[in-house]
């Protein structure tokens, strides 16, 4: 169960763009400080002047830890948990020959009452969960709280294979043909989905985290007119950062990249700079005027973690994530893309950080893919009616 000392208080500072502030009161059971956090709706349509003071208070947070430690209890191996028979189910899909992945499973969990007869016909927005370069398929239900949070939001959520070290997928079809992420989530995970379940037309919602984000983000600029709602968690939002001909060796260590060579993915950052440029979100900025976006990152800092077990899942790779947002809202600003942002001080980059960003950022963009996909619905059924007359 989530502590029940897991709740959200917002301390009533109010920014010039409508900046929510708050330091969540969200204290862990053992006495953890709060989390520290501001919430930011950013209108550069209407309010220009209000959205760049905004971003220069965002610039001006400090990567300094706040100590915060998430109160939160994720069903790691407890697989009633996460993966309840009625609810949840694994499968290996089927990829044709011309898609080239390293696996091909997907977790599907469905709201609770899917099956019953009263809602045989009902229809739901589909979340996409993206993982991290370290994470399993399975890993947004095993390390966080996306079971329970998911009983109360009225969506399907899948969980494909995005593939992990030693060759993470990136979320895209690599340069060097070895890889084809994008095509096995676009053509083979998405048409199943819609087939096998009751989802709404237009009504899918993207969401990643740290290397995932490349898919949140990345898809809407591949395959306009798909996605209603994107939401980016501690992700890797400027590719530009990753140039250089191979990725940085200390953020390749982290990754587990094997080989550390990005040219593989997306070609010579010189000689094949549009196709760097197609997979670059801040790049591409002015895309995102067609979806909601929700962007979330924590600060990040550069004090050592004695009890951190790897390099990535520390507070240091947070900082280096959070690097790239500095262009990346800029960007969205100057191309005057709406969006809302919750930034955290400090923040580790790990799972049990993302818990409180995800009971933020779901209900949102659940409901913006629910509204667009019986929008949907409401146009064909016109359209049919037309076509009959």
């Amino acid at each position: 169960m989530v502590a029940t000392a897991l709740v959200t208080g917002l301390l009533g500072v109010t920014g010039s763009s409508g900046a929510a502030a708050g330091a969540a009161a969200k204290t862990a059971a053992d006495d953890s400080p709060a989390e520290v956090f501001k919430i930011y709706d950013i209108d550069p349509v209407n309010d220009p002047q209000g959205a760049w003071s905004d971003y220069a208070e965002m610039m001006l947070t400090p990567s300094v830890s706040t100590g915060h430690i998430p109160d939160t209890n994720p069903p790691k191996s407890n697989l009633s948990r996460s993966c309840p028979h009625k609810r949840c189910k694994d499968k290996a899909l089927k990829v044709p020959s011309d898609v080239s992945v390293s696996g091909s499973m997907v977790r599907v969990i469905v709201p609770p009452g899917y099956t019953k007869k009263k809602n045989r016909k009902k229809r739901y927005p589909v979340v996409y969960l993206f993982n991290g370069a370290l994470s399993k398929y399975d890993s947004w239900a095993v390390n966080t709280m996306l079971v329970e949070m998911s009983r109360k939001l009225g969506a399907i959520f899948v969980c494909p294979d995005g593939a992990k070290q030693p060759y993470p997928g990136m979320f895209t079809d690599w340069y060097d043909e070895s890889f084809d992420w994008e095509s096995f989530h676009t053509r083979v995970v998405m048409p199943w989905v819609d087939k096998k379940y009751r989802t709404l037309p237009k009504g899918r919602a993207l969401v990643g985290a740290s290397m995932g984000t490349l898919g949140a983000l990345g898809y809407p600029i591949r395959h306009p007119g798909e996605f209603a709602s994107v939401f980016s968690i501690s992700g890797i939002v400027d590719t530009n950062l990753l140039r250089g001909n191979t990725l940085d060796p200390e953020l390749a260590e982290m990754l587990g990249m094997a080989p550390p060579d990005l040219r593989r993915v997306w070609g010579h950052p010189l000689l094949q700079n549009a196709n760097w440029d197609l997979h670059n979100p801040t790049a591409n900025a002015e895309v995102y005027k067609d979806v909601e976006l929700l962007v979330s990152s924590g600060t990040g800092y550069s004090t050592p973690d004695p009890e951190a077990d790897d390099e990535l899942h520390t507070g240091y790779a947070e900082q280096l994530m959070w690097t790239g947002h500095r262009t990346f809202l800029a960007s969205l600003i100057g191309a005057r893309v709406p969006f809302k942002m919750r930034l955290t001080q400090g923040n580790v980059h790990n799972w049990p950080w993302f818990d409180s960003a995800m009971r933020w950022g779901f209900p949102k963009i659940i409901r913006t893919a629910r509204k667009s996909g019986l929008e949907e619905l409401k146009r064909r059924k016109a359209a049919r009616a037309e076509a009959r007359r």
